[in-house]
């Protein structure tokens, strides 16, 4: 849980920067990120192209990588077709969004229930996730993700059931 409070203080501390009022290039960062989400939860598996710079750089820490791991568009490509297997409804909501140049930084809740693809939940369990992602953007794609997620299991979704 450290992990987390670490994070939360650094969200507030980048959310308490800059004047409030969005410049250009920053509603168009979040634009991006909004089609991105949009595309994401719409179960399309060509978002990745679309939204992923080929110099994608990944890092995250989650239940997946307790230990941290890194990537590429690739392998985020990789993963997600993973993803979509064993969790065929999944979708992400965005609680809160920051932007200040081209970084986007968003409090998301990840939710999606097991289908019998996935190696330790069982089919029909639901997985909700709460995460932190920094975002850098240029040119309207993704060219560094940095993700940091906690399991929330036990917790309700704030999102309704299928």
């Amino acid at each position: 849980m450290a992990r987390v409070g670490v994070i939360a203080a650094a969200l507030l501390i980048f959310g308490c920067s800059g004047s409030g009022a969005r410049t250009a290039e920053e509603m168009a960062n979040v634009a991006a990120r909004e089609a991105e989400t949009e595309a994401f939860n719409a179960q399309d598996p060509e978002f990745i192209e679309r939204f992923y710079s080929e110099d994608l750089v990944y890092q995250s820490y989650g239940p997946w990588a307790p230990q941290g791991m890194t990537g590429n568009r690739e392998s985020v490509k990789q993963g997600v077709a993973a993803g979509m297997r064993m969790f065929p409804d999944r979708r992400i909501t965005v609680k809160s969004r920051v932007a200040e140049g081209d970084t986007v930084v968003e409090e998301v809740e990840w939710v999606g229930t097991a289908s019998d693809q996935h190696p330790t939940l069982q089919e029909g369990e639901r997985e909700v996730l709460r995460d932190i992602v920094f975002y850098r953007i240029r040119d309207g794609k993704i060219i560094e993700m940095r993700e940091y997620a906690v399991a929330v299991s036990g917790v309700p979704s704030q999102e309704p059931e299928p």
